[in-house]
């Protein structure tokens, strides 16, 4: 079954090329959707990263976050 990405969904980056394969493994979190371009914004956990705006076949839900250091 397909899995709904909604506002607060944990996922990570994967698939990506170019300028922003940079993201690719980077865990972030859902904060909203872009009708326009079918992009969610996402906001990473990485705080020297700026949100970007990722289409949901390169996003997998994260299950398990990684524990803090």
């Amino acid at each position: 079954e397909e899995l709904i990405l909604t506002v607060g969904t944990p996922v990570e980056c994967r698939g990506l090329g170019g300028m922003t394969n940079h993201l690719n493994g980077k865990i972030g979190d859902i904060r909203s959707w872009n009708d326009s371009t079918g992009c969610c914004e996402v906001h990473f956990e990485d705080g020297g990263l700026e949100p970007g705006f990722v289409k949901p076949e390169n996003l997998r839900i994260v299950m398990e976050l990684p524990e803090e250091k």
